[in-house]
């Protein structure tokens, strides 16, 4: 790694809250994240670190979450500049919904490899998400209307082990597939 493209990454670790003490480590990880990425440390840096500070270190370790990186640059039709700098348009509601970085991480490449952008992804996945955690009044009614609980769907979701494709197959089959209900209870053509 050149030495102007690390200091420049290094400090930008820092200023997004990586611990002084843990900043070499994590300086490491994101290196390997940028090889195996095919980008720079810098573009690594930032998509990992805007996981991290979403679900919390504590949380959301910088190794899961270049390795759920690299897994949806893999399966999908993405890259690690293509996620680094279009993850803060989904993850605040994912973790609102309860969503892990890896569940995201996987519909990400899912829907990038059947020829969605990442940016237009992460779009409709953060509409998804909102329709499901925070319906208007009247799409929690055509929730209802198809025997859906918002509530229960909200904890489905948050329960993990695909949690989210299991909220969603739910509504897939309480409408039977019909394109019209599903856009009825998710509230637009982005969520749809």
């Amino acid at each position: 790694v050149d030495l102007g493209d690390a200091t420049a990454a290094l400090y930008q670790a820092i200023s997004a809250g990586i611990p002084k003490e843990n900043v070499f480590d994590f300086m490491e990880i994101a290196s390997k994240a940028a090889i195996g990425g095919v980008t720079s440390l810098e573009t690594a840096v930032d998509g990992i670190t805007t996981a991290m500070n979403t679900y919390g270190a504590a949380n959301l370790s910088a190794k899961e979450a270049s390795d759920a990186m690299f897994t949806a640059v893999k399966l999908g039709k993405t890259t690690f500049e293509e996620l680094s700098g279009a993850l803060f348009n989904v993850l605040p509601m994912a973790k609102q919904a309860g969503v892990s970085f890896d569940e995201i991480s996987a519909a990400l490449a899912v829907m990038t490899s059947k020829g969605t952008p990442t940016a237009v992804a992460t779009t409709q996945l953060r509409a998804a998400l909102t329709a499901l955690v925070a319906p208007t009044k009247k799409t929690a009614s055509a929730f209802a209307e198809y025997g859906l609980n918002v509530g229960n769907l909200k904890a489905l979701m948050a329960g993990g082990d695909g949690g989210l494709v299991k909220a969603m197959q739910n509504v897939l089959v309480a409408t039977n597939g019909d394109e019209t209900a599903i856009r009825k209870l998710l509230g637009s053509t982005e969520a749809m």
